[in-house]
């Protein structure tokens, strides 16, 4: 059955226009007759599960400051957001049993003042690298039968769609991204991440994990790993526009680069709830400083050589004999010879001659 011209219509807009979702949201709630909807991201296990709800439809404002002022963390349903089956939708009886819910602060406090809330209908969708969209639609209890089931096909017949779109948003961020670190100089090998005024970091590229000089928060917040890097983004972040800014700082290990990227709306990640920029946002480039590596540990690294066959190659490529390493040494000429001879297989030479030629070339 093809969806809901209109809703699906919309869909299809914001897979090129990431500040669309909204639209997305509120003609899901018309199609569904009934439903109060938010969209935000969690990570796969569940732990990002305290976010401000920023594409939502018709909650009442006040009650989504107080969800995230208090609330949030006390949402039994988003403690179950890593039980749910992706791409499917499935009924908030499904995580949680009514009489569970109705024994809870947020219940009684949250849900019910909203018209008694507590049915409804989830969706949590994969947008890759551990991460998930979650679509939670609230239905009030008198019309649960009814808005449950029209929620229900509705997303059976979008799944597919809405996973496209943000698959679509992920592929044009990156691109935008990419484009971003070329214009500015950046080289193999470089992390790049964009920041936007609040410092909320709204692309990585590529994605390095625990071996990142920063680190993102929950909130999806950016700070550096080291106290000398830390200083200097705080200094980026007070900068006046278009005053004086420390373009690089080095802290030994990593070397970050700040330049400025257009605040192109394609960079803003969907559900993400950190407004997209208005203007210009901060881009950082980050590369390993290059540190001198000691000829032997080179050849060891490379070809495998053990310490010893190591220090003889650098010898005879010095030009020493191999009588003159066995007397220097200390070692007979016999295990000379055979370390040579080692040598020259690891490295793949096919005589001595090659064996000089190689460690000349790879030490300098």
């Amino acid at each position: 059955m093809i969806p809901d011209p209109r809703l699906l219509s919309a869909v299809h807009r914001a897979a090129l226009d990431p500040t669309a979702w909204r639209d997305v949201i509120l003609e899901l709630e018309r199609a569904s007759g009934g439903a109060r909807i938010a969209a935000f991201g969690v990570n796969a296990d569940g732990s990002q599960n305290i976010q401000l709800p920023a594409v939502h439809g018709s909650f009442d404002p006040a009650f989504g400051e107080s969800f995230i002022a208090h609330y949030g963390a006390l949402n039994p349903w988003a403690r179950r957001f890593a039980m749910m089956p992706v791409d499917r939708p499935l009924r908030s009886a499904g995580l949680i049993a009514d009489e569970d819910l109705m024994r809870t602060e947020f219940y009684h406090d949250w849900i019910r003042p909203q018209d008694d809330m507590r049915g409804g209908v989830g969706l949590r969708l994969a947008v890759g690298q551990g991460r998930h969209v979650f679509l939670a639609a609230n239905v009030r209890q008198r019309e649960r039968d009814r808005v449950e089931d029209a929620l229900v096909r509705l997303l059976d017949q979008l799944t597919p769609h809405l996973r496209h779109a943000l698959q679509v948003n992920a592929i044009l961020r990156g691109y935008a991204a990419r484009i971003a670190l070329l214009e500015a100089g950046a080289t193999e090998g470089a992390l790049f991440v964009i920041l936007n005024p609040q410092r909320h970091a709204l692309q990585v590229e590529p994605d390095a994990g625990a071996l990142a000089p920063f680190r993102i928060d929950a909130t999806g917040l950016f700070r550096m790993t080291t106290p000398r890097m830390q200083d200097w983004l705080e200094s980026l972040v007070r900068a006046p526009r278009g005053g004086p800014v420390p373009a690089v700082c080095n802290d030994g290990v990593w070397q970050g680069r700040a330049v400025a990227v257009p605040g192109d709306a394609l960079l803003h990640p969907p559900f993400q709830h950190t407004p997209a920029p208005a203007g210009p946002c901060l881009g950082l480039i980050f590369q390993r400083v290059a540190r001198s590596e000691a000829p032997g540990d080179r050849l060891r690294r490379k070809f495998g050589l053990t310490a010893a066959e190591a220090r003889i190659a650098l010898a005879v490529a010095g030009g020493a004999s191999a009588p003159e390493i066995a007397r220097e040494r200390g070692v007979s000429l016999h295990t000379v010879r055979n370390q040579i001879k080692a040598a020259i297989a690891k490295t793949g030479a096919r005589r001595l001659g090659d064996l000089i030629r190689i460690v000349t070339c790879e030490t300098g």
